[in-house]
């Protein structure tokens, strides 16, 4: 994708993440980005252990290939040991899976968030201290300074306008598509 490729282009992560950031503000017509963070998959667990395990609802099947109690309907406990195949599993042999796993992703989110605010509003410097150490280990135009104030705004924030770009999944000669 458009995005994937504004990284790649990157020589470090540094340029990467500015390449990655403009291509994200010329796609929402020049809103400008702010504050951006660029994280590895070997730092999710690093997001997870903000919060701790958090209870995920599974709203699919296509999770049992991975692990077989993730079945439909099964409340599933996500931590830094699964966090990513639960985030990132899908079947890539069945056509428009990509959009089973978004659903999933988003459940993920919302229930992350959560638990986020939760801490939060538990133990606000707790939570500061977490996620200032994740800001310590990441790429991030953050200054430690305003994780407070983020963590602020945290609290009204919702996940409930997720959009996804008009088009179609269609089977392509190799792959699935998006068009």
């Amino acid at each position: 994708s458009y995005l994937a490729l504004s990284y790649a282009y990157g020589t470090n992560t540094k340029q990467s993440t500015l390449y990655t950031k403009d291509a994200v503000s010329r796609l929402l017509h020049q809103i400008p980005i702010t504050y951006y963070m660029t994280l590895s998959l070997d730092d999710l667990s690093l997001i997870q252990d903000v919060t701790g395990p958090i209870e995920v609802e599974v709203k699919d099947d296509q999770l049992a290939a991975a692990n077989p109690e993730w079945t439909k309907g099964s409340i599933v406990t996500v931590d830094s040991s699964n966090g990513e195949e639960f985030i990132r599993y899908r079947d890539t042999k069945v056509a428009g899976s990509n959009a089973i796993r978004m659903e999933r992703q988003k459940e993920y989110l919302n229930t992350y968030l959560n638990a986020l605010k939760t801490l939060i509003n538990s133990d606000f410097d707790k939570a500061l201290d977490r996620v200032s150490d994740v800001a310590d280990r990441v790429y991030t135009n953050v200054e430690l300074t305003e994780i407070s104030d983020i963590l602020d705004m945290v609290i009204d924030y919702t996940f409930d306008n997720i959009y996804q770009l008009p088009g179609e999944v269609v089977q392509g000669s190799f792959r699935t598509q998006f068009n």
